[in-house]
């Protein structure tokens, strides 16, 4: 009640309301005169009463209670880092990180108090000097708003309690509860801390207080607290802040839009106004900027300021020695400094002794063309970060997360971040001639789940890439890199080895009739080669063989790709990608590879911990359920490590020295008006421990080109990562153990254990699955003979080194109710009949787009013989043989005949009873030939009498035969060669040159001679028949030898036998 008195005496407005008083000159009397007083009295109680309630209701009513500063949190910035606390990220509502006072420079706390609370270590909390200053100011000018006075102290419990209104019952709020702030920190102080003494009490409140402001201003920029201040401008922690920085940030407080760093440097940093001669203005930089920086420099460090040390001398001091002129190059330049705000932060911490007159001069200095750090909130890994939250806000709602001061510790290692990142931007040309402009990777360490490397885009800030979207995240369809998933499974039910014989040939699925990407078909080729290889066929029959997908969904589901939809039917094609997953999904299906069925569960985050360093959260490895079996995961191993397994383009393409690691490509396609085109290419690596996998393409899903193999995109950027890996030793060449997996011997034709009936020629050693279901025996095979050039039936005409001996099998197939076995026959049936080569020089097993192999093996006996062994005689084929004309021939003879037929002779065969012996080809040759040939006789034809057959063959295959009996004797050949001068032809040429003709016979054959002439070598030839080009006709020595070495050494005059 006296409070309320006290306030109604005080209040002069409400003194002169009512009728009852006059302004009558007369004395009042005694009576009169207190009832006045009552009434008086009476009003003014009344008036002061109202004022009373409005004060409690403006001022008292609903005011903050100041014990909750001790408990109030701000709010922090999430700081996300990789494993080794590199920071990724900051996420925040205010970019805030607390700290101790402890953590904050003195120069900092020097500056602050310099320029916002002169006396802060002299008042308790309120400035009474500075209050009457304010008081003054209103009741000189009555309607300014009030303000001023605000110790620090105040301006925290308006930051913290109040509104930012300027009005006078906000202003005694203020008051009120700065003066309850000191009572709590003195208890708050006294509970944690306990026997301080008064001075230790005093210092600990103002730090305290110190602290909380610090932490709480606004800097400007997004950047609250000094420490976000700090690394926003300057890239460093507060407890380092230099002398001229603190002035900075001391600076900001105030306004921090318009002293912001970036919009207004000249207000914060102060300015020099160059202008020449002319009054245009000229840039502060180059020479013009170090001559001034020169010049103010000189003076300033000249000049003695122990005399301005109050009423702002220094700021004035400045304003004199920064007007001047200059002549610089030539040129003549007016200057002027502007002071800026930090100048006067300088000045008052140099009035107030916290820095020294050469502290102040080298800040100044310092400050002179400062240039700040960049206003950027940098992202490091931004997808992996992006996924990073979306995982955290999983457990912590989103507004908590933004505003709650988390430190998230990832998986991620920022040096391997950096080598996938160059890996990928350093591919970018080829990703462009492969019509392609995005590429993402992730790695991961399958044996605890760290994600170490994750890159979304090639570059997150393109739009035109669409660089934002995620495409580790982003479902497309994987192609052939999804096999060695659908191999797993069947390594493990099918009963296959990695050597069993698959059928890489044309099949058909119901309508449709599967290809391959290449268009081509490889014939019968091991599983290792099918998988290596990447066929589509084989891994289609796979597909089948195993169930189709209603057995495969749920395996690759449990493998964690849960993009394979039960609601989707792909078919076949679910073996050749077309379901559509994730990178992740993917690479997780990979880990069961990789950890030999038993992975982690990916977690990407290690710990989380709170503001004041709880740990919230704290990674546990979680191993995911076993569903690929240890000994097919290193069955796989031995096929995508082993570069021999790879087509043979690829064999050396991906090697890393020191480095031992499972590879598979692929490449999905999209349909277009042009037929299928590649859409996404793929590449997975993978050692026993790590996974790493690079995809390609366009992030809108236009093709790229016709030719954008994911091998061919990926073999720079995989072998650039993994090399880097190695360097750094980042990563360790691993081996992986052989368990659970048996030796097998099998057939290479049919697939099951070899036995003896089972040719040794297709026994393989191979491996497979010891938990598998095993294996049949084979049937083995029929061992018969056949023509190899064409394998037709032998017949007479058949050279012996080309009749061979082949094998007559049954065939078998491991798909369900001999699904491709007509194919497989009808395989064998046309590959038996292609040999040799053709004419482009490829082998004849390869016709067309298929090839077939293992052309021994037949189906069904060979029942005709091959063309060129059928004789098809034409009476108009005349055959005449010379020489041997009856008589003894060795086992080494010369053969002389001639021929003529109205078409070209092709082809000469000898037999010697009806047995073939050598034949002669005859290419370009005339209708008419005269030759002398030598043949050798094998040991298979016994002395004796024999019948010699000559049959000639024209280029339409009809022949004619001439033959005579000879008797073969053991003769001992004394004599040389013979020069059959009759039939030495020399023709003159157009070119001036001479053809030369030369024919020779012996009775055990001419083994081999050479023409000379003047000591020059002119031909060294073979047989019995030599040709060669002289440009001159002289003399020429020949040197011929038999085959039992008896030599003729002649000279022949070749001028004497030209052709005129």
């Amino acid at each position: 009640m006296n409070f309320q008195q006290k306030n109604l005496y005080h209040n002069p407005n409400n003194i002169v309301m009512g009728s009852t008083f006059h302004s009558t000159p007369h004395k009042p009397s005694g009576p009169l005169k207190k009832k006045i007083v009552y009434g008086l009295l009476i009003t003014v109680g009344f008036f002061c009463i109202v004022g009373g309630f409005r004060f409690t209701k403006n001022v008292l009513q609903d005011l903050p209670d100041v014990s909750k500063i001790k408990d109030m949190v701000f709010s922090q910035a999430t700081i996300i880092t990789d494993k080794n606390g590199e920071e990724l990220y900051k996420l925040f509502e205010e970019n805030r990180q607390y700290i101790d006072f402890s953590g904050i420079s003195t120069n900092m706390v020097n500056a602050i108090i310099a320029i916002e609370d002169q006396r802060y270590r002299e008042h308790n909390g309120l400035d009474p000097m500075g209050l009457v200053r304010a008081g003054i100011t209103k009741l000189i000018n009555p309607g300014s708003r009030m303000g001023g006075a605000s110790t620090i102290p105040q301006q925290l419990v308006k930051n913290l309690l109040l509104t930012n209104e300027r009005k006078v019952s906000r202003k005694l709020k203020e008051i009120i509860l700065t003066s309850r702030l000191s009572d709590v920190l003195e208890s708050q102080i006294h509970q944690e801390m306990g026997g301080l003494n008064a001075t230790e009490l005093r210092k600990e409140m103002k730090d305290r207080t110190l602290e909380l402001y610090l932490n709480y201003i606004s800097f400007g920029n997004n950047a609250f607290g000094v420490e976000a201040a700090s690394k926003t401008y300057f890239g460093k922690s507060a407890i380092d802040l230099t002398v001229l920085e603190s002035s900075i940030l001391a600076s900001l407080p105030k306004g921090p839009s318009l002293y912001d760093p970036y919009k207004n440097p000249e207000l914060l940093m102060g300015e020099f106004a160059i202008t020449d001669v002319y009054g245009n203005p000229v840039a502060f930089s180059g020479d013009v900027r170090t001559s001034i920086i020169n010049k103010m420099t000189s003076v300033l460090q000249a000049a003695d300021l122990s005399d301005k040390k109050s009423d702002n001398s220094f700021i004035k001091f400045l304003n004199g020695i920064g007007s001047f002129s200059l002549n610089i190059g030539g040129i003549n330049v007016k200057v002027q400094y502007t002071n800026g705000r930090k100048d006067l932060v300088l000045t008052r911490m140099y009035e107030d002794s916290y820095i020294t007159q050469d502290d102040l001069k080298a800040a100044f200095i310092e400050g002179m063309g400062y240039g700040l750090k960049a206003n950027t909130f940098p992202i490091t890994a931004p997808h992996f970060v992006q996924w990073i939250i979306q995982e955290a806000e999983k457990t912590i709602d989103k507004d908590t997360l933004a505003k709650g001061g988390f430190t998230i510790k990832t998986t991620l290692d920022l040096e391997m971040q950096k080598l996938a990142e160059e890996a990928i931007t350093s591919n970018v040309a080829v990703l462009q001639e492969n019509g392609a402009n995005n590429s993402s990777m992730v790695y991961l360490d399958s044996l605890n789940g760290d994600v170490l490397a994750y890159v979304g885009s090639i570059n997150y800030f393109d739009e035109q890439i669409k660089g934002q979207n995620d495409m580790v995240q982003r479902p497309r369809q994987s192609g052939s890199s999804i096999k060695p998933l659908i191999y797993a499974l069947a390594l493990e039910k099918l009963g296959l080895s990695i050597d069993s014989p698959i059928y890489d040939i044309p099949f058909k699925i119901g309508p449709d009739k599967p290809n391959n990407a290449d268009d081509k078909f490889e014939g019968v080729i091991p599983l290792k080669f099918a998988l290596g290889h990447s066929r589509n066929i084989p891994s289609a029959k796979i597909a089948l063989a195993l169930g189709g997908e209603e057995a495969i969904k749920p395996f690759l589901q449990d493998l964690g790709l849960s993009g394979v939809k039960d609601n989707v039917q792909y078919g076949y094609t679910i073996a050749l990608g077309a379901a559509e997953i994730t990178m992740l999904d993917l690479a997780n299906g990979y880990m069961h590879l990789s950890a030999q069925g038993k992975p982690a569960k990916i977690d990407p985050i290690l710990e989380i911990k709170g503001r004041d360093g709880t740990l919230i959260y704290q990674k546990k490895v979680v191993m995911q359920k076993e569903i690929v079996k240890p000994g097919v995961a290193y069955l796989l191993w031995k096929i995508l490590a082993d570069p021999a397994n790879r087509i043979p383009g690829w064999i050396g393409k991906f090697n890393v020295s020191g480095l031992t690691y499972a590879l598979k490509s692929g490449t999905s396609n999209a349909k277009t008006d042009r037929g299928n085109r590649p859409r996404d290419g793929w590449l997975v690596a993978y050692t026993p421990s790590k996974v790493a996998m690079f995809r390609a393409g366009n992030a809108d899903g236009t093709p790229m080109n016709v030719n954008a193999y994911g091998g061919t995109i990926h073999a720079n950027p995989i072998k650039k990562f993994l090399g880097g890996l190695v360097k750094n030793n980042y990563i360790a060449n691993e081996t992986m153990k052989s368990v659970d997996t048996s030796s097998v011997q099998i057939s290479k034709i049919s697939g099951k254990l070899a036995t003896a009936d089972t040719p040794s020629e297709f026994v393989v050693s191979s491996i497979a699955y010891a938990g598998g279901p095993g294996f049949a025996e084979d049937a083995g095979a029929s061992k018969i003979q056949y023509d190899s050039a064409c394998g037709g039936m032998p017949s007479s005409l058949t050279p012996p080194q080309e009749l061979k001996d082949g094998y007559l099998i049954t065939p078998t197939t491991f798909m369900p109710d001999n699904m491709d076995l007509q194919e497989i026959t009808d395989w064998y049936k046309i590959g038996s009949t292609l040999t040799g080569q053709k004419k482009d020089g490829t082998p004849n097993n390869v016709s067309g787009n298929v090839t077939y192999t293992y052309r021994n093996v037949f189906v069904e006996a060979p029942s005709q013989a091959c063309a060129d062994r059928e004789l098809k005689e034409d009476p108009n084929i005349n055959v005449q043989i010379t020489q041997p004309n009856g008589g003894d021939v060795g086992k080494n003879f010369s053969l002389s005949f001639n021929a003529q037929g109205p078409k070209n002779i092709r082809k000469v065969s000898v037999l010697i009873d009806d047995v073939f012996v050598t034949s002669f080809s005859y290419v370009g040759q005339t209708k008419n030939i005269s030759k002398t040939e030598n043949v050798q006789l094998g040991t298979g034809i016994k002395d004796g009498e024999h019948t010699l057959k000559v049959i000639v063959f024209d280029f339409a295959g009809y022949s004619n035969k001439d033959e005579t009996s000879i008797t073969i004797v053991k003769k001992t050949d004394t004599q040389p060669p013979v020069l059959l001068e009759d039939e030495i032809k020399v023709v003159k040429q157009g070119s001036g040159t001479y053809q030369v003709t030369l024919k020779f016979s012996d009775d055990s054959g001419v083994e081999n001679g050479k023409i000379v002439n003047n000591g020059t070598t002119l031909k060294e030839f073979e047989g019995a028949t030599v040709t060669f080009i002289t440009e001159t006709l002289v003399p020429v020595s020949i040197t011929v030898a038999d085959t039992n070495g008896n030599k003729l050494e002649k000279s022949v005059d070749l001028s004497t036998y030209i052709q005129q």
